[in-house]
C-alpha cells in the first residue's frame, strides 16, 4: 500500500501544534513533598531545613550516618529543634540527632496541627530538667499533634524532675490528651522518667506495631509504658527488661481502652520495697484485651505487711485474655498475692490461657497461679499447672480466691505445689459454674481445707 504524501502545509501544521503544546503552562499533580537534597551534617543546616519545612510542610533528607550535635535550643528554651507546626517528614538515612550541651532540652515538640514523620533516625539524650513542661524527654506530642516513626530509635532521653518538685512523664515519648502517635518498627530503649512512663507516656491515642520497648525505667509506675487515658493498641511488640520502681514494670494502664495482641511482655520488674505491684502489667480503671501474647519472666518484690501483688499482671477492672501464656513470673514478699495474676476487681475472663511455672514466695503467700478477690473470674479452656507458693502458711498454689465469683469451664488445675493445703484451689465461696473441669495431682491436697468448697466439686480429696 502506498503511503500518503506529506504536504508542506501538513508539516507546518504539526510543527505549530507542537509549539503550542510546549507553550502551555506545566500542571503539577499534588503528592507528598519531594525529598530534598541531603541536609549538610551541621546543626545550623538541620535547624534551617526544619524551619523551611515548617512553612507549608516538606520532606528533608539527612546526611547518611551523620551525628547532628545540638549544642543549644532552637525551639524556644525547651526544644533542641524548631517546634513542628506543619507536616514535616525527616528521612534519617541512619543519622542521629543528639543533645550535646550542658543546657537541657528535649529534641522535638509537635504542636497542634503539626505532624512529624521520622524514618531511619535516632533521637538521643534529650532532657527536660529545665523545661516549662517536664514531660517528653525525647519527643513531646501536644494535643492536635501527630508523631509517626518507622525504623527509628529513641534512646537515652530523660523526663526529669523540675526545680519545684514536679517530675516528668515519658522519658522517650510523651503524648498529651488529643495527641496521636503511630510508632512502627522502632526501638525505644534506655530512657528514664522521674515520674511515670520510662519509655512512653500517653493520655492520647498511641499505636505500636512491630516495636521494641526495652530497658526503660520509671521512678514511679510504668517502666516501659504508662497510659492513663485515651487508647493504646499494641501489636507484635516486645516490651522487655523495663523497671517501674513502684509498680508496673512493663505497662501501667490506668484508663481508656487498651489492647495487646501477638506481643511479648517479658522480664520486666517492679522493685520498690513498699507498694511493688504488677511486674509485667498493671491494669485498673480501663478496659483491657490481651490476645496471643506471652507474659513471662516478670517480677515484683515488696516488704510491706499487705504484700506485693501481681508478678505477671494486676487486674483491677474488666479484662479479657485469650490464646495466651502467662509463665515463670515471680512475686517475692510476705503476703505475696498472685505470682501470675492478681485480680483485685472487675470481671476477668481467661479463654484458652496457660498459667504455668509461676512462683509466689514469702510467709503466707497466696496464688502461685491466680489470686482473686472481690471480682469475677471466668475461665474456659484454661490450664493452671506447675505453679508454686513457698513460705510458712502459704497455700492455694494454683488458684486462691477470696470472695470472688468463680466460673470454671473446661479448665484444668494440676501439678501445683504449696507447703500448706490446699495446693490446687483455695476458695472461700462455692463455684457459680464448674463444668468439664478437673482439679487433680496438686500437693499437698487439691481442694481439701478450702472453707467454701464442697467436696462434690471435682476434687478427689
Amino acid at each position: 500500500m502506498t503511503s500518503p504524501r506529506t504536504t508542506p502545509i501538513a508539516t507546518m501544521t504539526r510543527l505549530a501544534l507542537a509549539g503550542a503544546l510546549l507553550a502551555l503552562p506545566t500542571v503539577l499533580l499534588a503528592g507528598p513533598p519531594a525529598i530534598a537534597a541531603d541536609v549538610a551534617c551541621t546543626e545550623t543546616d538541620l535547624v534551617n531545613a526544619i524551619t523551611t519545612a515548617n512553612v507549608s510542610g516538606g520532606t528533608i533528607s539527612l546526611t547518611p550516618y551523620c551525628v547532628y550535635n545540638l549544642t543549644g535550643a532552637h525551639g524556644g528554651a525547651d526544644n533542641g529543634l524548631p517546634v513542628i507546626t506543619q507536616h514535616v517528614v525527616v528521612i534519617g538515612q541512619n543519622a542521629t540527632i543528639l543533645r550535646n550541651a550542658s543546657s537541657t532540652f528535649r529534641i522535638f515538640e509537635v504542636d497542634s496541627g503539626g505532624t512529624l514523620d521520622l524514618t531511619g533516625v535516632s533521637i538521643e539524650n534529650g532532657s527536660t530538667e529545665t523545661a516549662t513542661t517536664l514531660d517528653g524527654g525525647g519527643i513531646l506530642v501536644l494535643s492536635g499533634g501527630k508523631l509517626t516513626t518507622h525504623t527509628s530509635t529513641i534512646q537515652g532521653n530523660l523526663a526529669a524532675a523540675g526545680p519545684t518538685g514536679d517530675s516528668g512523664d515519658g522519658g522517650g515519648v510523651s503524648v498529651a490528651a488529643g495527641g496521636i502517635a503511630d510508632l512502627q518498627t522502632t526501638r525505644i530503649n534506655d530512657n528514664s522518667a522521674q515520674s511515670d512512663g520510662g519509655g512512653i507516656d500517653s493520655d492520647g491515642t498511641v499505636t505500636l506495631h512491630d516495636m521494641t520497648v526495652d530497658h526503660n525505667r520509671a521512678l514511679n509506675h510504668g517502666g516501659g509504658i504508662n497510659a492513663e487515658s485515651g487508647t493504646l493498641d499494641v501489636f507484635t511488640t516486645s516490651i522487655a527488661n523495663n523497671v517501674g520502681a513502684h509498680g508496673a514494670g512493663g505497662l501501667n494502664l490506668r484508663g481508656g481502652t487498651d489492647t495487646i495482641t501477638g506481643s511479648f511482655v517479658i522480664n520486666n520488674s517492679a522493685t520498690a520495697g513498699d507498694d511493688a505491684s504488677g511486674g509485667g502489667v498493671y491494669s485498673d480503671g480501663n478496659s483491657l484485651t490481651i490476645d496471643s501474647t506471652t507474659i513471662s519472666g516478670n517480677a515484683a518484690t515488696g516488704t510491706t505487711p499487705s504484700g506485693p501483688i501481681g508478678g505477671g499482671l494486676v487486674i483491677g477492672s474488666n479484662a479479657v485474655i485469650t490464646n495466651s501464656r502467662i509463665t515463670n513470673n515471680r512475686l517475692v514478699g510476705r503476703n505475696a498475692q498472685g505470682a501470675a495474676i492478681s485480680q483485685i476487681g472487675g470481671i476477668l475472663t481467661l479463654d484458652t490461657v496457660t498459667v504455668t511455672g509461676n512462683l509466689a514466695s514469702g510467709q503466707n503467700s497466696k496464688g502461685g497461679g491466680i489470686y482473686t478477690q472481690g471480682g469475677a473470674l471466668n475461665t474456659s479452656g484454661t490450664t493452671v499447672s506447675g505453679n508454686k507458693v513457698t513460705g510458712s502458711g502459704a497455700k492455694g498454689a494454683g488458684v486462691y480466691d477470696t470472695n470472688s465469683t468463680l466460673s470454671l469451664t473446661n479448665t484444668t488445675i494440676t501439678g501445683n505445689t504449696a507447703p500448706t493445703g490446699p495446693g490446687g484451689l483455695y476458695t472461700e465461696t462455692d463455684f457459680t459454674t464448674f463444668s468439664g473441669s478437673t482439679i487433680t495431682a496438686n500437693t499437698p491436697t487439691n481442694c481439701l481445707y478450702s472453707p467454701g468448697l464442697p467436696l462434690t466439686h471435682g476434687c478427689p480429696d
